[in-house]
Order: structure tokens, then sequence, then C-alpha cells
């Protein structure tokens, strides 16, 4: 009879994560755009995200190797989001420093604006993960099709390109449906009053 490994032991943590190792590095090579390795490239995300894997241990040796190596993908993607953020945030703080605010925005349009931002994040969340990844690296990130093909794994700029337009009518369909949904709770409960 050969001994098994207790969950949760080392044996049995190396025998979950070492054979998973050269898939992810092979998966994550290329997927961090060349601005954005100036702290780490994607080996060192490979890392970091097993390292931080491993603090948690004890619950993943639960599942099984299938879903551990799309927890670490998950993880890996999350980390190389953070890096392009990163990196474009000290592109920002080493640039010029921003104009003074516009005299004339008041408190309105600021509040105009957050209730603009709550509707689009409320819309992104209802889309599928593929087109909110699309739309945030664009959007909210700003990166180019180049990167964003990288990230997305498109063939090239322009399939990225066209999959984000395809993103972006999705969900400027879905803000037109908010839209009417909200038109007409408006329309009914004015008829109750």
């Amino acid at each position: 009879m050969v001994p098994t490994a207790a969950p949760g032991s080392r044996p049995r943590i190396e025998r979950l994560f070492a054979p998973l190792l050269p898939f992810l590095e092979r998966w994550a090579r290329g997927r961090l755009p060349s601005y954005a390795r100036r702290r780490m490239d994607s080996g060192d995300l490979v890392q970091e995200a097993v390292l931080r894997a491993l603090r948690r241990a004890g619950e993943l040796d639960q599942l099984n190797p299938e879903t551990l190596r799309s927890y670490l993908q998950t993880s890996i993607l999350n980390r190389i989001r953070d890096e392009i953020r990163r990196s474009r945030q000290g592109e920002v703080r080493n640039g010029p420093l921003p104009a003074r605010p516009d005299p004339g925005r008041g408190p309105l349009d600021d509040a105009i604006e957050s209730e603009d931002r709550r509707k689009y994040r409320s819309a992104l969340l209802a889309l599928c993960e593929e087109d909110r990844m699309l739309l945030i690296g664009r959007v909210d990130l700003g990166m180019t099709y180049e990167e964003l093909a990288l990230v997305t794994r498109r063939p090239t700029p322009e399939a990225a390109r066209a999959a984000a337009r395809r993103a972006a009518l999705r969900l400027a369909r879905r803000l037109g449906e908010m839209e009417d949904d909200a038109r007409r709770g408006t329309a009914t409960s004015g008829e109750d009053d």
C-alpha cells in the first residue's frame, strides 16, 4: 500500500502545483505588454500567483487540478491588469501637472457624471466576462488595440478592435434597455399618484 500525503501537507501541495508551472509559464508568456515589464515579467507574475495561492493551500488542495489551473490563470490575469494599471499611473505621475479644475464645473455636473458612471458599471456587470474584459481594458485602462490583442489573446489588433466594438454595442444596447426600464418605472409610478 502506498502512503498518501495528508491534505495541506507539503508533498501534496508540491504534487498539485509542480505539474502546472510549465503550463502556466507558457500560457502567461507574451500576455504582459512590453511597456508594463519594467517591474516584472510574465514568469514573475506566475511565481507571484503561485506563492499567493500557497498561502491558501489548505483551501486550494481540495480543488481538482483543472479548477486550480483556472484559479491560477485568473490570478495571473489580475496581476497583469494590475501591472498595466501601475505602469499607466507611473506615466501620468511623471507627466506634466494637470490643468486647474474647470471653473465652469459645479456640483450638479459632478452628480450627473457620478450617475453616468453608476449606470455604466451596472450595464457592464450585465455583460459576459469577455466583453467586460475588452471594455475595461479599452475604456477604463486606456489600452491600445495592440495591447488589448495581447491581453485577450486576439490574433491581431484589428480583431481586438472588432471584438471591442461589438462589446461596446452590446453595452450600449444594455444601457438603452436600462433607460427604457427606468422610463417605464417612472411612467408607472406617475400613474399611481
